[in-house]
């Protein structure tokens, strides 16, 4: 899920940072790349350590040392396939947002769902019935989703602006999923095609498979295998014994 990243670039450090350049370069590092999208490979979550640094250039005009730099970055990039797990963000007939808190772009269409889950229209949630039951996926459900694939767009100001916008009105409305008897509440609606035009950095994603979707729908099987798990390893210890 997280990747090392090499890249290079020249840092500016002011006059005042020269007695401690080198935490200057790791902030300067942070400050630049933190929470940033690089074409191509990933989200960056954090600076990681610096290789190697070339000589210091000042400018004439400008008192700053400018410094080539050689370092490693933290990068959120999953592979495809890999089985992550996040809450249910928001939902709609184009299908579910997915957010995994330090990066909310993921998303799954209808087809990637699991088999007879249908679209609610009076809940505006989906529901996937399963021998005469009845599964609802509601907000903030923690999520267990297959990475299909992975896109990258290139910047544009008034997307950005115009999808940031959208994704605040998304996360001030706190909409509960309705129970039996109680009034429906819509959600927002999730343009999923647009976003993936509008966002830097896309994942779609998959709920097919057995044990892919709500985590409390697995809950059961989860602790059947670990507890034959248990029993297999104690069962080994007992014929060590013997």
């Amino acid at each position: 899920m997280f990747i090392l990243v090499e890249l290079e670039d020249t840092i500016r450090i002011p006059p005042n940072d020269f007695d401690n350049e080198l935490e200057a370069l790791k902030f300067k590092i942070g400050e630049k790349y933190a929470n940033r999208i690089l074409p191509d490979i990933g989200l960056v979550i954090k600076y990681h350590d610096i290789l190697d640094l070339g000589e210091g250039h000042v400018i004439p005009g400008d008192g700053a040392s400018h410094r080539k730099v050689r370092f490693r970055l933290v990068v959120f990039r999953p592979f495809l396939g890999q089985i992550l797990t996040g809450r249910l963000f928001s939902c709609s007939k184009e299908g579910m947002q997915v957010s995994t808190e330090f990066f909310d772009h993921i998303y799954i269409p209808p087809d990637a769902l699991q088999e007879n889950t249908e679209f609610d229209e009076e809940s505006q949630l989906w529901c996937w019935h399963y021998d005469d039951n009845k599964f609802w996926l509601e907000l903030n459900t923690t999520m267990r989703f297959r990475i299909e694939s992975i896109q990258f767009n290139p910047p544009s100001n008034t997307r950005k602006i115009r999808h940031k916008k959208r994704m605040e009105e998304i996360r001030k409305s706190k909409k509960i999923v309705p129970k039996d008897g109680e009034e429906a509440k819509n959600t927002p609606e999730v343009p999923i095609e647009e976003a993936v035009i509008s966002s830097p950095m896309v994942i779609i994603a998959s709920i097919t498979d057995s044990g892919l979707g709500a985590t409390i729908w697995w809950e059961e099987d989860d602790e059947t295998s670990e507890e034959n798990e248990y029993f297999s390893e104690s069962s080994s210890e007992d014929s060590l014994l013997t």
